[in-house]
């Protein structure tokens, strides 16, 4: 029911929808569980190569080569600031005392917020041209 509301109402696409949804439902998962079960505070992470090819990449070079795809720098740094409004809100929320497995439920949210809210605006001016033509 929640995906086919994310899906009908917000216009998100199906199989994303359903992947926010079970993000969310994980992390009622992990709640009932009480914690997660691998510890991954000190491994390498695909995030931590992601911040170390985001310091890189503030070189200035205008493209660079990764993994044989030739990448706009203005790509990666745009990747970056997004990577790094997630990782502060991460912080904010362990610091105002969240659990560490309600981070799952937080990733959802962030998800979520970052593919509605560019569509708000466009909503409010289809309304407003419909009054006018009205």
């Amino acid at each position: 029911m929640t995906t086919g509301i994310l899906h009908t109402r917000f216009k998100i696409h199906a199989l994303l929808a359903g992947i926010l949804v079970m993000t969310a439902l994980y992390w009622v998962n992990l709640r009932v569980m009480g914690k997660s079960n691998v510890p991954l505070v000190s491994e390498t992470t695909l995030a931590t190569r992601a911040e170390s090819l985001g310091q890189w990449a503030c070189g200035g070079e205008e493209k660079v080569v990764l993994f044989g795809w030739e990448v706009a720098v203005s790509d990666i740094s745009t990747f970056v600031c997004c990577f790094v409004l997630f990782r502060l809100l991460v912080a904010v929320a362990l610091r105002w005392g969240l659990n560490p497995n309600d981070l799952k439920l937080v990733t959802a949210v962030f998800v979520f917020a970052a593919l509605v809210v560019p569509r708000i605006p466009g909503r409010f001016r289809k309304k407003a041209a419909g009054v006018a033509n009205a």
